[in-house]
């Protein structure tokens, strides 16, 4: 899911959140938030790089509240 919401719009708009109620099913093994930082392992494996993987473990999104916060000041 990661990979291909990353093929269709970029690595740098994609983050994921804690709202796991109501969206597509969990990968297998995954219960709910407390099972997020198993997430990574996949990728890793697929290639991807540690920057990537910050980026939409938390990064992309701490970077956009960091714009909207600047821009209110």
């Amino acid at each position: 899911m990661v990979d291909r919401a990353i093929q269709s719009v970029g690595e740098d708009h994609v983050a994921l959140g804690s709202d796991f109620d109501g969206g597509p099913p969990l990968p297998r093994g995954m219960r709910d938030i407390r099972d997020l930082p198993m997430s990574p392992t996949p990728c890793c494996a697929g290639g991807y790089s540690e920057e990537r993987i910050r980026k939409f473990l938390g990064g992309n999104l701490l970077r956009v509240f960091r714009e909207i916060t600047e821009k209110r000041r």
